[in-house]
């Protein structure tokens, strides 16, 4: 069996998603088929699990400030 680059970046985001993120393997494969590259894949869903982290820690500092 031969695997197309698209194939293995595929896979690759895959894994990356599942394992970094913990989401079930077909939920990987349904965000690249959205066509999205990886880095935008895994920066939207870091963004979504962070944002309010984030948000805390600035508001926190100006509460301070």
């Amino acid at each position: 069996m031969r695997l197309s680059d698209r194939q293995v970046r595929d896979l690759v985001a895959v894994r990356m998603a599942h394992e970094y993120y913990g989401v079930a393997p077909e939920v990987a494969m349904d965000w690249r088929r959205g066509g999205s590259d990886v880095a935008l894949i895994m920066t939207r869903e870091y963004h979504t699990r962070h944002h309010d982290q984030h948000n805390d820690k600035h508001h926190d500092k100006h509460d301070r400030d």
